[in-house]
C-alpha cells in the first residue's frame, strides 16, 4: 500500500468533503424534521409560539447531531 504525503491541500480537500457532506445532510434531516413537526403542530392545533420554539429546538438538535456525525 502506498503512503501519501500529508499536505495542506490534501487535508483541505478531506475537510471540505466532510464539511460540505455534513451540511447537506444536516439541513435535509432539518427540513424533514420541521416539515414533520410543523405539520404536526398544525393537525393538533396547538399554539404557534409553542410550535416555533419547539422547531428551534429540533434545528439545533438536527444541527449538533450531524455536526457530531461527520467527525
Amino acid at each position: 500500500m502506498e503512503e501519501l504525503e500529508v499536505t495542506w491541500e490534501r487535508a483541505l480537500t478531506v475537510w471540505w468533503s466532510l464539511a460540505w457532506r455534513s451540511a447537506l445532510i444536516g439541513f435535509l434531516v432539518a427540513l424533514v424534521i420541521g416539515v414533520a413537526v410543523g405539520l404536526l403542530g398544525r393537525v393538533l392545533h396547538l399554539d404557534p409560539r409553542f410550535v416555533s420554539r419547539l422547531l428551534r429546538l429540533t434545528g439545533i438538535i438536527c444541527g449538533v447531531g450531524c455536526r457530531h456525525m461527520g467527525q
